[in-house]
């Protein structure tokens, strides 16, 4: 799949599904004397909402709560997510439970740190509706339909398929370590050395706290940045869309854009922030007095209130100049994608050049994300002006 970053801007995530799977052509469900040699379980934490397809009888479903699926001949079962092959399953392991290792053919304690196996590991983990594998990984309906085209699971292929899917990437250490845990296996650790009582030198083994790549200052910052960045738009849209209502005019492109989308985007920031465990006191624009945002809901946080100087100028002046009518509103939304737009464009070369591809598959997200409403800002202000946002001038337009 060599998609254009860009074109699946608008392809993007919820039904769950429970029991044996969802069948979507008649085959005979397993009896009580035969279920327990007719049913295996995907596992990666329970994989729930994966597609399957029984080779030998021509049935097809999905997997339940506990990654459960059924065949009538447990042998060359196929899984999909969407039109993605993930493999093919050639017969069941004796214990029944099927792992991304299996799928590629490899051993699973062995190849536990395989290239491929960790990335397709992160890319299940990443597919999991509430970004939470602790409890089980569900897979969305709507990222199942975002990658519809059918092709064979390519590991290079990681961050377009974020990017189609429109979902944040955990990192490959995190999702190896979870991989470990679901296996069995004990985590990745390193060794520590610290002064005993007696002043001797001691050594022990513990799991590392963050990824064991480090993030360079610049990239720090712009996680800081994002974080301040994304919470300005979800402020701005709610608090125009009040003052707006308040007058008698709905605006509703602003509460659907920051109800709807922003709230994950700031969650997703959030993730990465607590998963590299940065501390804020690193990063010189923040103003440390006012630092509350990493551990918030959007609703909770203090509104229109930001840690960077240059967010909390950009608010004042686009709330300001929103305030004064629909058209101003609208073209204030155009404004914020495109600061938005330009960031995340600048901030996704340092995480290549870091090759920290969990940030650059979240950022790679949200600049998708930054694209649509992009365009939904433009179609409406083209009820006022013909060029849409382009009307503001050469800096605020984008080519379409």
């Amino acid at each position: 799949m060599k998609h254009s970053i860009f074109v699946a801007t608008s392809l993007i995530a919820s039904l769950y599904i429970v029991g044996c799977g969802n069948t979507t052509t008649d085959h005979t469900t397993p009896t009580t004397s035969n279920v327990s040699e007719n049913i295996g379980y995907f596992i990666d934490a329970a994989v729930e909402n994966l597609d399957y397809e029984c080779l030998d009888d021509h049935t097809k479903g999905t997997t339940g709560k506990d990654g459960n699926f059924t065949c009538q001949h447990m042998q060359n079962i196929r899984f999909k997510v969407g039109g993605i092959t993930l493999g093919e399953l050639k017969s069941l392991p004796s214990d029944k439970k099927v792992f991304p290792q299996d799928l590629l053919g490899v051993s699973r304690e062995g190849n536990i740190s395989n290239e491929n196996v960790v990335v397709m590991a992160q890319f299940l983990q990443s597919l999991d509706s509430d970004h939470n594998v602790s409890n089980g990984i569900y897979i969305d309906d709507k990222a199942k339909e975002a990658l519809d085209e059918e092709e064979n699971f390519d590991p290079d292929e990681i961050l377009v398929y974020a990017s189609i899917a429109d979902i944040p990437l955990v990192s490959e250490f995190q999702a190896e370590q979870h991989l470990r845990e679901s296996i069995g296996l004990p985590k990745k650790t390193i060794q520590t050395t610290h002064t005993g009582p007696n002043g001797d030198k001691e050594s022990q083994e513990q799991e590392p706290s963050i990824p064991p790549s480090s993030l360079s200052p610049r990239l720090k910052e712009a996680l800081a940045y994002m974080g301040n960045e994304e919470r300005l738009a979800y402020d701005i849209y709610m608090n125009l869309y009040s003052y707006h209502s308040s007058k008698g005019t709905t605006i509703t492109q602003l509460a659907n854009i920051a109800q709807n989308s922003e709230t994950r985007h700031i969650s997703w920031v959030q993730a990465l922030v607590k998963s590299y465990e940065i501390d804020t006191k690193e990063i010189s624009r923040i103003n440390q007095s006012i630092v509350s945002s990493y551990n918030m809901s959007p609703s909770s946080m203090p509104s229109g209130i930001y840690d960077i100087a240059e967010i909390q100028s950009l608010y004042n002046s686009l709330y300001s100049q929103g305030k004064s009518s629909k058209q101003a509103a609208l073209e204030v939304g155009c404004m914020v994608e495109v600061v938005d737009i330009r960031d995340l464009e600048k901030y996704i070369v340092y995480a290549k050049e870091d090759n920290a591809n969990d940030i650059e598959g979240t950022f790679t997200a949200l600049l998708n994300g930054s694209y649509s409403h992009y365009n939904s800002f433009d179609r409406a202000l083209k009820a006022y002006v013909d060029n849409g946002c382009c009307s503001l001038g050469s800096q605020w337009c984008l080519s379409q």
